[in-house]
């Protein structure tokens, strides 16, 4: 009922809502760190996974795929979670990593060939290291965020206790029936309002149809600078792609993508968060309101 009346009021006064702090944005920091944690070393990350209460129980490079990930086990809670570290160079990664949607049989749904590649291995690799006792929560940046997503679909079709899933900066990975299937994945992504990457592979004319296009799994938390930031469905997340296109990119573009950009834009909201209706300039009816 709260969210309603925010909504409400910022529509018809045309302003900012500023709102304490929720949860949420404490949670997406936390997550935040976790994902940030899988660029360092084994003792940095066996370090920072048990100031959170957490045992290391892998921390793991992947030759071939230059991704690495970490899986830690917390009794008391009766959880995991699991980090994967993105590309060293993203372009590289989305360049060398085939774009083609490919039929993925234990999935039932398309996925990027590339990304669902990586995420089989890592699945593999992981799995004795699974509790199945515990809950599981998910976590990573850029190429790892395309991962974890993927990741997560593996382990609710083996019926795992399947938590949240956040991902930072993540491109698309599969088409829109993709989506339908796995729409009911607690997937939450955080982007940035500068941030590319996560509108790649793009929408190209030359498609034939919407089955070739790729689409977003799940809401997306979208940063401004400061206190603002706003939340958009994938519908909106598409007219984004519009958005991002019309401006002339520079610096600051490859900057916001990378994880301390991220980490430093939600700890802006930390003590309170400025709720920012979401208006797409690719509609024209937001030229004139």
């Amino acid at each position: 009922m709260y969210r309603v009346i925010v909504l409400f009021v910022a529509f018809f006064c045309g302003s900012n809502v500023a709102v304490a702090a929720s949860p949420l944005f404490e949670s997406l920091y936390q997550y935040a760190k976790f994902s940030d944690l899988a660029y360092g070393s084994m003792k940095k990350i066996q370090a920072g996974v048990e100031s959170k209460g957490y045992q290391l129980n892998q921390a793991k490079a992947l030759a071939g795929y230059d991704i690495a990930y970490f899986i830690a086990s917390d009794k008391n809670t009766q959880q995991q979670i699991i980090s994967v570290r993105g590309s060293h160079n993203m372009r590289n990664a989305i360049l060398d990593m085939s774009v083609q949607l490919v039929a993925e049989p234990h999935l039932g749904i398309r996925l990027h060939k590339g990304f669902a590649a990586a995420a089989e291995a890592i699945y593999i690799d992981i799995k004795p290291h699974l509790n199945p006792q515990y809950k599981i929560n998910i976590t990573g940046h850029s190429l790892g965020g395309a991962v974890v997503a993927i990741l997560a679909m593996h382990l609710s079709v083996d019926r795992y206790n399947l938590g949240q899933v956040v991902t930072f900066a993540q491109p698309k990975i599969t088409d829109l029936q993709g989506t339908k299937t796995y729409a009911y994945l607690n997937i939450l992504r955080v982007t940035s309002d500068k941030d590319a990457i996560p509108l790649l592979p793009p929408f190209s004319f030359n498609n034939a149809s919407l089955s070739e296009i790729y689409w977003h799994l799940g809401d997306e938390i979208l940063l401004y600078s400061g206190e603002q930031y706003t939340r958009l469905n994938a519908q909106q997340s598409i007219l984004r792609a519009a958005d991002l296109m019309m401006q002339m990119p520079d610096r600051q573009n490859i900057e916001a993508h990378k994880m301390r950009y991220y980490l430093y834009s939600l700890q802006a909201k930390l003590r309170q968060a400025n709720y920012l209706p979401y208006k797409s300039m690719a509609n024209p009816f937001n030229w004139i309101f």
